[in-house]
This record gives C-alpha cells, sequence and structure tokens, in this order.
C-alpha cells in the first residue's frame, strides 16, 4: 500500500512538471499493482492527449464509459483532433447549451472548442454569434489575453464569411493588438476577401515588420518566438496579393523562391507546414499553366510527406477549391468526374458547384449541353438572383439571348414579386437592373426603351407594395435607392419620386444621402414643390464648396470629357477663363506594327541584304573564292617570304646516297638495253 501512495506522489509531480511520458508509465505500474482506480485512468488520458496521442485516449475514454463513466468534452476534442467534425459536435451538445453561463471557465472552454469545430464545418455565422456573446464577458473581467486570441480569431471568421462584412477604416486597433502578428495577418485576409488590395497589401507589411522585428530580438521572455511557418505564410500572402492584383511575373518569381527556401514541394517538407505547401501548389496552378499530372502528384507527395490525408489539415473551401482545379486540370480526360464527386463532400453552396459544372460543358464544346442542364438548375432553384446573374452573363457569351430573356422574365415574374425577403447586395441588384438594359437594347434596338420602362414599372410596383410597413430588412432602403436611380436614368421621374419618397419617409430612413438627393431630383424634373425640410437636410450633406459655384458658368461651360491627372483635386476651380479655354487636339503617333516575336529594344543583328541572291553571287562567297585563288600562288606556312626563284635558278640536287644513286644508274641502263632490242 505504501508502495502504491508512493507512485501517486511520484505521478502528481510528473504530470505537474509536464513528464507526461513518464506519467503515463507510472500510470501503467499503478494499474499492474491491482488499483483500479477511474481517476488513474483519466490522468493517463490527460497525458495522452498532451502527447497528441487521439486514438488511445479515445479507446480508454470508451473503457471509462463502460464504468459509466463519461467524459464529453475530452471525447469531443478528440473527435475533433481526428477530423470527425460532426460526431465532435453532438458530443458536445450533450453537455448542454454553454452560453447560459460564459462567466464560468469550463463553460467558456466547451464555447470555444464549439467555435474551433463550426469554424471546420464553415458555419461562420455561428461561430460570430458566440464570440459576440464571450466578447462583453472578457471586456468587463479585462482579461487581456483572451480578448487578443478572441479578436484574432474573430477576423478570420470574418475574412472567411463573405457575408459577414466589417468596416474597419475608423476602427480603433487596441493596444494589446497592436504586436500581434495573427491580427494584422487576419486583417489583410479580411481586407482581400473585400478586393481592397491597398490595405490589405499595407497590413501584411505591419506583420512583416512586426515578424522580422521579433525575429531578431533575443530577449523575448513573455512571447513567443516566431517560426519558419509564419515567414512562409507571409511570403505566399505577399504572392498571393501580387497575382490578386495582375503582377503574376513577380507572383510566380515569389511562388518559386517559397518552394526553394521551405520545400514546398514535398522532398524535405516539415508535416506542420504541409498545409502551406498545398496552397502553395493551388495559387501557382492558375498561374504557371503547368500539366495537370505535375499538379495532381505534387499534392499526391505532399500527402504521403504529411503522414495523413490532406482534407483534414484543410478547411471546407479550400479542400473544395481543390477538387474543383483538380477536376479543371483533367475536364479533357475521363478522371474528371471523380473530383467532381469529392467536391460534392466539401462544398458549402452546391451553386458555386452547378456553376463549375456549366463552365466544364463550354469548355468541353457542349454548348447545347450546358444550355439543357441550366434550365433544369433554373426549375430546382428559382429565386437564387446572385447564381443566375452569373447564368445570364454566360448565355450571352454564348450569344444565346433567347435564353438569357427567358430566366430574366421568370426572376422579374417570380423572385421579384417577394422585394421585402431579397437578401442580395444593393450592387448585385444594380448588375442585374443593368444587365436587363443591356440585354433588351441587344434584343429589341427599336422597342428596347418602352420594354425597359416596363420591366422597371414591374419590379417598382411589386418593391412598393410587397414593402409595406416592413423595417426588419436593412437593406430593403439600399435596394429601393439603386431601383429608383435606373428610373431616373430611364426617364422615370413619378416612379423614381415614389422609390425615394417611400425610403424617406414609410422606411423612416430620412439621413439616407442617396435618397435625399435622389428624391430632390425626381420631384424638380416632375414639376414639383419639393418640401423645405428635405432641402435643409441635404444642405446639411452637401460640401460646403458647392454653395461657392455659379450657376451660370455651369451653364456656359462645356462639359469635361477627361479629367486631368495632374491637376490636384484641392487646386481645381471652376472661374470662368479656365473652364472656356479650348485645348488643341492632339495628333495621336501611330504606332509600328513589328513581326510576331519582334522586340525592338533587342533587335539583334542587321539581316543579310544580299539573302535573295543566289550563293554565288554574293559579295561573301566572292571574297572567299578570291581568297583561296591568292593563296595558291604563296609560299607555305613557316617558308621565307622573298622573290620566287625562277627554274634556270634552281640547281638539280645530287643524290643524298649511293642507294639513291645506284637506282638511278640502273633504270637507265635498262632503258638502253630495251632501245637495243627493239
Amino acid at each position: 500500500m505504501d508502495k502504491v501512495e508512493g507512485l501517486y506522489q511520484e505521478l502528481q509531480l510528473l504530470v505537474k512538471s509536464e513528464q507526461y511520458e513518464a506519467a503515463t508509465h507510472i500510470c501503467d505500474k499503478i494499474r499492474l499493482l491491482g488499483c483500479m482506480d477511474n481517476d488513474v485512468l483519466r490522468t493517463k488520458i490527460y497525458c495522452l492527449i498532451q502527447k497528441k496521442m487521439w486514438n488511445q485516449a479515445l479507446f480508454l475514454i470508451k473503457t471509462l464509459e463502460k464504468n459509466n463513466v463519461e467524459l464529453p468534452f475530452e471525447k469531443s476534442y478528440c473527435l475533433y483532433r481526428n477530423n470527425s467534425f460532426n460526431d465532435a459536435l453532438s458530443t458536445l451538445e450533450a453537455l448542454g447549451d454553454p452560453t447560459k453561463a460564459l462567466s464560468k471557465l469550463e463553460n467558456r472552454a466547451i464555447s470555444y472548442l464549439k467555435i474551433q469545430i463550426l469554424y471546420r464545418l464553415g458555419r461562420f455565422g455561428e461561430c460570430d454569434k458566440l464570440y459576440s456573446l464571450i466578447e462583453p464577458i472578457l471586456t468587463k473581467e479585462n482579461n487581456v489575453e483572451e480578448l487578443e486570441m478572441l479578436q484574432v480569431n474573430r477576423l478570420a471568421v470574418f475574412s472567411s464569411n463573405n457575408n459577414l462584412k466589417e468596416e474597419f477604416e475608423d476602427f480603433d486597433i487596441p493596444d494589446y493588438l497592436t504586436n500581434s502578428i495573427e491580427y494584422w495577418f487576419n486583417r489583410c485576409c479580411l481586407y482581400l476577401s473585400n478586393n481592397d488590395f491597398d490595405n490589405a497589401m499595407t497590413s501584411l507589411e505591419m506583420s512583416e515588420s512586426l515578424y522580422n522585428s521579433f525575429l531578431g530580438d533575443d530577449d523575448l521572455e513573455d512571447q513567443q518566438h516566431p517560426n519558419p511557418s509564419d515567414e512562409c505564410s507571409l511570403m505566399l500572402m505577399r504572392a498571393f496579393i501580387m497575382q490578386q492584383m495582375g503582377q503574376d511575373q513577380e507572383a510566380v518569381a515569389l511562388y518559386d523562391e517559397s518552394f526553394k527556401k521551405f520545400g514546398l514541394d514535398g522532398v524535405k517538407l516539415e508535416p506542420s507546414m504541409v498545409h502551406l505547401g498545398v496552397v502553395a501548389f493551388n495559387n501557382c496552378f492558375s498561374l504557371k499553366n503547368g500539366t495537370s499530372h505535375g499538379y495532381i502528384d505534387g499534392l499526391k507527395r505532399l500527402s504521403i510527406t504529411s503522414k495523413d490525408n490532406i482534407q483534414h489539415k484543410l478547411t471546407l473551401n479550400q479542400n473544395f477549391i481543390i477538387c474543383l482545379n483538380k477536376a479543371l486540370a483533367l475536364f479533357n480526360e475521363g478522371g474528371f468526374k471523380y473530383y467532381i464527386k469529392e467536391a460534392e463532400k466539401f462544398s458549402v453552396d452546391p451553386l458555386k458547384l452547378e456553376l463549375f459544372k456549366i463552365g466544364l460543358f463550354i469548355l468541353q464544346g457542349k454548348a447545347k449541353k450546358a444550355v439543357q442542364y441550366i434550365d433544369t438548375v433554373h426549375r430546382r432553384n428559382p429565386n437564387n438572383i446572385e447564381f443566375f446573374i452569373s447564368v445570364i452573363k454566360i448565355l450571352l457569351k454564348l450569344k444565346m439571348t433567347n435564353h438569357a430573356i427567358k430566366i430574366l422574365d421568370s426572376i422579374v415574374n417570380e423572385s421579384l414579386r417577394n422585394f421585402e425577403q431579397l437578401t442580395i447586395s444593393p450592387e448585385l441588384f444594380d448588375e442585374f437592373l443593368t444587365l436587363i438594359q443591356n440585354i433588351l437594347t441587344e434584343k429589341f434596338s427599336s422597342s428596347a426603351l418602352e420594354m425597359i420602362k416596363q420591366k422597371l414599372k414591374l419590379i417598382q410596383s411589386s418593391a412598393i407594395s410587397q414593402s409595406v410597413g416592413n423595417r426588419s430588412n436593412s437593406k430593403l432602403a439600399s435596394l429601393l435607392c439603386v431601383l429608383g436611380k435606373h428610373l431616373l436614368i430611364t426617364s422615370l421621374p413619378e416612379e423614381a419620386a415614389e422609390c425615394f419618397r417611400f425610403v424617406l419617409e414609410d422606411l423612416a430612413d430620412s439621413e439616407n444621402e442617396d435618397a435625399l438627393s435622389g428624391y430632390v431630383t425626381a420631384y424638380t424634373l416632375c414639376g414639383y414643390e419639393v418640401s423645405r425640410t428635405y432641402l435643409r437636410q441635404l444642405d446639411k450633406k452637401l460640401p460646403k464648396n458647392v454653395f461657392s459655384m455659379d450657376a451660370e458658368i455651369l451653364e456656359k461651360m462645356e462639359a469635361p470629357t477627361r479629367a486631368s491627372d495632374r491637376d490636384d483635386q484641392s487646386s481645381r476651380t471652376l472661374s470662368h477663363t479656365n473652364l472656356t479655354i479650348k485645348k488643341k487636339p492632339k495628333h495621336k503617333k501611330r504606332k509600328p506594327r513589328y513581326p510576331k516575336g519582334f522586340d525592338p529594344l533587342n533587335p539583334g543583328p542587321a539581316p543579310d541584304p544580299e539573302r535573295w541572291l543566289p550563293k554565288e553571287q554574293r559579295l561573301s562567297f566572292r571574297k572567299l573564292n578570291k581568297n583561296r585563288n591568292n593563296k595558291r600562288g604563296q609560299t607555305e606556312k613557316g617558308r621565307h617570304q622573298g622573290a620566287m626563284p625562277s627554274a634556270n635558278e634552281i640547281k638539280a640536287n645530287a643524290p643524298s646516297t649511293a642507294k639513291q644513286a645506284a637506282m638511278s644508274s640502273s633504270t637507265s641502263f635498262r632503258r638502253s638495253h630495251r632501245k637495243k632490242r627493239r
């Protein structure tokens, strides 16, 4: 018994000193001595979790469940680390609602784990709701560490979800976030999701400067030193921003540098950086236009390096995009169908996958099949305007205007009747109304204006009738302002005035600048008297320099055709002399046309002017023959180059040896003897 007590004391010391390997051996010794206490098993489970041995921990948790001892939090965490997200979430929900008492640390830990699982499942809206509940409690407790973690992770949620848009231009950054590399990196991701590349690059540079300062500071005790994966993430992010900005050559150079520096090709890559290698391969695929099999083989190599399926290291959206890229790489082969089925497992928005299938049909030259598939998808999802705007653009590229008009009519007659339930953005609604005008103008050039007016009147009447008394939809005022703007463009001022009046009075949005300016414009065009209250409100919204303009000067001046880039915005004046000066038209310089592949900066050697003559008539060939003829009479190399001796001056050479003299005498004797015989 004393031995068991000593082992218990040793076990406590080992756990406190974080020696988990030795602690598991002590737990086994205690069990071998016949002590079947459940606390020993729980301690061993804790040590296994710290050692990242999830399967062994799950096995022990199931053994405890046989003894009616349940560990739902530990079980959920192990399932989450084993990438069984749905099972982990269902296990965690057995603990109840943790948001009822978030001041308790246990409930807060459950909430954090639930947020991580929901993030991996792509349910970003639920993540944001939980963060909004936890934030005021942490602020009240002045818990700086948890607040920093919450703000960093919340930015990651915002950047991952397109429906959660936040404006951070006037956002005051707390002091505890100014030195956080992760915060500035996630802020960069958020700007990227909003296509704000300038602010994204600024945030990335801030994150890079913090990384370099931490890297050079050896006296950091409280903060953890950055690892190479941080540097790799920053380099890949810079390359991706350049790729989005159209700087393809610079992006390719950065990707190649990251492949060489960090071994992202999978040959000598650490398992913790495998997901970065996958991201680099995926982004580089669209830039380099390499072989499809090279892209797929590279991902397989990374999967072997990680000793695990790389799908578990990526989010649902990343896995979805990778499957689509694989299908796109093999669209002319039979293997693309397998990857489309794989993409269905990770698809959060099924209509994106349907749009991809339509694009594949077009790439394969199956335009009729693409149109048939569009019709089937339209019957199943008649109310998704965002999806069908993309489909209409595809049909216009295929020059199938009749099908595009058919879909437009169905959207106007069916989807827009429930105008108060529209959730699309004002920019997308503006694009949709512009598409209506462009398609009708292209198809019916003579009667297009009347048809456009009919469509807009139909939308306006349904919008006003369905939106009465509805103030729950925050986008309704913006959508009506967009509709009023298009009504003004098509010379329907009365309908436009009704739209703007509805926003100002019925929706009680009297501070809306677009509605105020549109209301005043529409009522003036109709010849009605504008209310003074709206005029005063509009005067407050207008800038001060508007009232310094002279109306007569504005009427006399010519409409500007192009703004000057040299003049600053502040230095421009509206004086009469500056506005009436006409500039001479500049003659356009004709751009010289060069042959294909010719570089005017490096033209190379000039072409031979005699290249069309026969070879014998060329000057270079004649020079060569002349040199050969001259060399025939010259002495050999190494001889004296004086005057050539004449034939008379040359003396007969005497025989060098007696043998040569004898041979010459014998030959002369034979010749004389032959003559005598004849």
